[in-house]
């Protein structure tokens, strides 16, 4: 299988176009996601964590790997879960209130919790 890459910029799409060092960054990206993650505005779109987030492809590698999520609202997130050499990692865009319910989930089997690498 060949990887893909797919990047979230955190950008609006006009701030990506008036940056050409942004811009010309983001070349060999395969689909990006754009637009700032709004905690107020949650989705049910793959791969997007507010409403506000658009999936635009890139290649024709990304077209045919994401152009059946543009508009896919799935029933529950496509998480994934890997556990190795003591550690937890959940891969993936958790709507809002499942990250939680993981923790304390984790918590409640006697999982220690270090750290995250991101939280709203």
């Amino acid at each position: 299988m060949t990887a893909d890459l797919l990047v979230y910029t955190g950008w609006e799409p006009e701030e990506l176009a008036a940056d050409p060092a942004t811009a010309a960054a983001l070349d060999g990206a395969d689909a990006v996601i754009t637009g700032r993650y709004r905690a107020g505005r949650p989705t049910r779109l793959a791969w997007r964590g507010s409403a506000n987030q658009r999936l635009v492809t890139r290649t024709a590698l990304g077209r045919e790997r994401y152009a059946p999520y543009l508009d896919h609202r799935p029933e529950r997130p496509d998480l994934q879960v890997q556990v190795s050499e003591g550690e937890v990692r959940v891969i993936g865009v958790p709507r809002p209130g499942d990250l939680g319910r993981i923790e304390r989930d984790l918590v409640r089997r006697g999982v220690t919790l270090r750290e995250t690498s991101w939280r709203p």
